[in-house]
């Protein structure tokens, strides 16, 4: 069982077995025993990833006498990402041994690749182009600010209206 913690700091049990994947099912169309589905339904839309923990955990929130709406409530930002990371290890740890190889290795492919993503992204927004680019459009909103003050100040109804004018 992997656990995970919401923004609150209150700790999560997630267990996948059949009798979660049937209710997962039921309630939500969503069967987490489909690689695909679980990565466009869920892996990548927040708002399926907390509806499918919430019927996962709904024992667990019941007895906290926690709703679906202050669960959601509760999530978000790195308790999102730890609950992702909680739900597809232990829908891996589901799977038969057999499987369970290459679920773990396709998980580190992902993270790998999520990582390098990450890091590209790092080096893009530090590197000097973007530098340059912000202090081109600086430039750009400063000028643009100037004329339209500048025409505020030589507009003939404000001439008119002004004291002493």
């Amino acid at each position: 069982m992997h656990t995970f913690k919401d923004k609150n700091g209150t700790e999560w049990n997630v267990a996948v077995n059949v009798t979660t994947v049937k209710r997962v099912r039921e309630s939500l169309s969503i069967d987490l025993l489909d690689r695909e589905a679980v990565w466009k339904d869920i892996a990548r839309d927040p708002v399926a990833l907390v509806n499918t923990l919430f019927v996962l955990c709904e024992t667990e929130a019941k007895s906290r006498g926690i709703t679906d709406e202050d669960f959601g409530a509760a999530m978000g930002g790195d308790a999102i990402e730890n609950a992702t990371d909680a739900l597809l290890e232990e829908i891996v740890d589901f799977s038969p041994s057999r499987e369970r190889a290459r679920g773990k290795k396709a998980l580190a492919k992902i993270r790998d690749w999520d990582n390098r993503m990450q890091t590209k992204m790092d080096e893009l927004q530090e590197g000097p182009e973007v530098a340059a680019k912000l202090e081109s459009l600086m430039t750009e909103l400063e000028s643009e600010m100037k004329t339209r003050i500048g025409s505020v100040g030589n507009s003939p109804e404000l001439s008119a209206s002004s004291p002493g004018g």
